[in-house]
């Protein structure tokens, strides 16, 4: 099966020296797909910001040409477009976004010499010093952002359920790492196949731990106790079971990035009901309210054009491709038959050019492992609404110092 690509890269300006070097990027977007709003965004975001960038290194030696692949959200697609545009010879690509389509590509990413520029994979599993940055923080700062709205919310010991894959696995354990560092209690943790369709015996599982939980700490103290749920698509059957179980309704919960702003859950009202009673606050990687000011006037000009407002996730593609951009242009990467070695400086000199660059999304800081050290994230909660039910965002998380626990929660993470 072939890719369908949209080469949206501008002619290299009149200006443009002979000398010039057309630099391929690829551009590995969900523009069809359950991620095709962030996508289309994305495609908008990156052909303005590569007519600027073309615009400002007029008098330099290069020019960028971006060729654009839908993945259709499906790591098996985001495998044959990468595949086909590395054996073409585009050295750097922006995207995937999906931690599966990452898991997809990332041994390639290696043995092809593609540096990988990801807006949107978190999956702490994938942390390594290989070819792929990542645009977002990974899963550990999610967890400090879920740990500390857990602990102002007044909890002091959790149950954790989760959909059993890299991502989630990943998020579990550092959720439950970090809430025991800090003082938490935690039940026995429980988890489902990433392929389960049948909940049952799960969520009966989860209603014995929170009802023997209850009976120790009585009904008093019932927001002592909560669930952390990090699920994907299946979340409204998980929510409608649990709405009919004994002792759910009567303790916190909170969700995680997988189940965020999830339009079947609110599609459903028994498990939508059930989640504007518990809570279920998710977090999202978001954007700095205090600089709006950067990114304010860029959301609206994408919306305007395309109908869609870009999220965060859009937002950090624009300021991946800003990054690799000036690590091209600092190292003179060669633009064509560029090798092995030539990727890894890149990939240094992107790290180094992250520690300096201010983005859209704010600091672009990037670890040694090339995911970025941290973020802001948003929590989005189920509301009642005119029509239904609808996701609202309640409150913001903000780092601490170290960029991990100890950040500032604003808002009431509640409708």
């Amino acid at each position: 099966m072939a890719c369908s690509r949209d080469d949206s890269g501008a002619e290299p300006p009149p200006s443009q020296p002979e000398r010039y070097q057309a630099v391929r990027i690829g551009a590995l977007l969900p523009l069809t797909g359950v991620q095709a709003p962030t996508g289309v965004a994305a495609r908008q975001l990156l052909a303005h910001r590569l007519e600027e960038l073309n615009r400002r290194h007029s008098d330099s030696s290069y020019s960028f040409e971006l060729e654009v692949v839908d993945t259709e959200s499906d790591a098996a697609v985001a495998q044959l477009a990468f595949e086909e545009l590395a054996d073409d010879g585009v050295k750097v690509m922006i995207g995937p976004f999906s931690d599966a389509e990452i898991k997809a590509i990332r041994s390639l990413s290696n043995e092809k010499g593609v540096l990988v520029a990801s807006p949107s994979s978190s999956a702490v599993v994938f942390s390594a010093d290989d070819n792929i940055l990542r645009f977002v923080p990974d899963d550990g700062v999610q967890a400090a952002a879920i740990v500390d709205l857990v602990r102002v919310s007044g909890v002091r010991s959790i149950a954790q359920v989760w959909r059993d894959d890299p991502g989630n696995a990943g998020l579990q354990a550092a959720v439950g790492a970090e809430f025991e560092a800090l003082g938490g209690a935690m039940l026995e943790p429980l988890s489902y196949t990433a392929d389960a369709t049948e909940f049952e015996p799960v969520v009966q599982a989860l209603s014995d731990e929170v009802v023997a939980a209850l009976n120790v700490v009585g009904p008093a103290n019932a927001s002592t106790i909560g669930v952390v749920l990090a699920s994907e698509d299946e979340v409204p059957q998980l929510l409608t079971l649990a709405a009919a179980a004994p002792g759910l309704r009567d303790v916190r919960w909170f969700g995680a990035s997988g189940l965020a702003r999830n339009p079947e859950l609110v599609a459903n009202p028994s498990a939508a009901e059930f989640a504007t009673q518990v809570g279920l606050p998710s977090p999202i990687f978001g954007l700095d309210p205090a600089a709006k000011e950067r990114w304010g006037p860029v959301v609206d000009r994408v919306q305007a054009q395309t109908g869609v407002r870009p999220d965060a996730v859009a937002l950090a593609a624009y300021d991946a491709l800003d990054v690799v951009v000036a690590a091209i242009v600092e190292i003179a990467f060669p633009a064509v038959e560029a090798d092995e070695e030539d990727v890894r400086e890149l990939r240094t000199e992107a790290i180094s050019q992250s520690l300096i660059l201010e983005g859209l999304t704010g600091p672009l800081k990037l670890n040694d492992f090339g995911d970025r050290a941290t973020g802001v994230f948003d929590f989005w909660s189920v509301c009642p609404a005119p029509a239904g039910y609808e996701w609202r965002k309640t409150a913001v998380w903000t780092p601490g110092p170290d960029g991990f626990t100890g950040g500032t929660i604003t808002g009431t993470a509640t409708c």
